[in-house]
């Protein structure tokens, strides 16, 4: 599961990238949607959510039918469907886990887009019942005391946070990176075209610029308290509606 401090830190571009990533290498994988407040997978893979999560969830719907093809062979979208009006209700049912347990017979791999964590109530919820959760951050959006914040909520809901991914980063101006006035509430949540990473892949980690602020940036966490971590590159080729003048490239950090 994915999830972020706060709104418009690409938490949903990157769950697309992971699971093109690793359909990439072959893996059976499903990515669903269950930011059932603002959901945008279905706008990122462009496939229909007229039924989703929401059926399987509020009226215990077949999982098989409302699976979505995508332009890859080996991954398959779950859209969140209609946008209910008591999502923590529907996610705090069996349902959510008896899915999951059917999905793994089925996929290699299932990645679940979750809302953010300091503004909603259904992250702790969901929490406990994933494999894992794979906390989204960038610089300049969140800081310091977000994150530790979040880490407290994850823990308590009994998360295992298995790493960190370090997103929209920008070697070339480091200035207030940790800065961000207050939270944003969310209702302000950014369309997902806005939260593409701005970090070419042609500056990747082998230029110094970028070393020097993955090394930065891995102290300040470490400080923090939030966990430990190791820059990587990640550079899946994705569909030609998402490759535009900005390449979708992350960095992840593991744990």
């Amino acid at each position: 599961m994915l999830t972020s401090a706060v709104p418009g830190e690409g938490k949903s571009l990157t769950a697309a990238n992971l699971a093109i990533a690793f359909a990439q290498l072959g893996r059976r994988v499903v990515i669903i949607d269950a930011d059932l407040r603002r959901p945008s997978i279905h706008l990122i893979f462009q496939v229909a959510n007229e039924a989703g999560l929401t059926d399987i969830l509020a009226r215990g719907a077949q999982w098989q039918p409302l699976l979505q093809d995508t332009a890859m062979e080996n991954l398959k979208v779950l859209p969140s469907g209609g946008q209910p009006h008591n999502p923590s209700e529907l996610l705090n049912t069996s349902r959510l886990e008896n899915l999951l347990a059917a999905l793994k017979p089925a996929f290699d791999m299932i990645i679940v887009d979750a809302p953010v964590t300091l503004s909603c109530p259904d992250v702790p919820i969901m929490a406990s019942v994933m494999d894992g959760v794979l906390f989204v951050y960038s610089p300049g959006k969140s800081d310091k005391a977000a994150m530790r914040e979040c880490k407290r909520i994850l823990t308590r809901a009994g998360a295992h946070i298995v790493g960190v991914v370090a997103n929209n980063i920008n070697a070339q101006d480091q200035r207030g990176y940790y800065h961000n006035s207050k939270y944003q509430g969310y209702q302000h949540y950014t369309d997902y075209t806005a939260s593409a990473p701005r970090y070419h892949a042609s500056r990747g980690a082998g230029n110094p610029g970028f070393k020097r602020y993955a090394d930065d940036t891995s102290s300040t966490l470490r400080r923090a308290g939030v966990i430990d971590v190791d820059f990587v590159d990640m550079r899946p080729e994705l569909p030609e509606h998402l490759s535009s003048t900005d390449d979708v490239c992350t960095s992840q950090v593991r744990g």
